[in-house]
């Protein structure tokens, strides 16, 4: 049986100086899934792409927590 990470939780800010942060966790508040990308060449960042119920996504460039969990196949 193989383990693969997923996310299940995002917080992030929209900027550093702001102290508000955003909680994002998989299944509450219509977020569909959380999908980590990893950077692909010189200039590319790592990101994650936050998909939610309604067909609206955001890209996450610099998260302050990400929390992950094991899904066995």
């Amino acid at each position: 049986m193989e383990n693969k990470m997923k996310v299940k939780e995002l917080i992030y800010n929209l900027h550093e100086a702001d102290k508000k942060w955003i909680k994002l966790i998989v299944g509450v508040n219509g977020v569909k899934s959380i999908e980590e990308h990893q950077a692909q060449g010189e200039g590319d960042k790592w990101n994650y792409f936050v998909e939610f119920n309604d067909g609206h996504f955001l890209r996450i460039f610099h998260p302050i927590l990400v929390e992950y969990f094991a899904e066995s196949f």
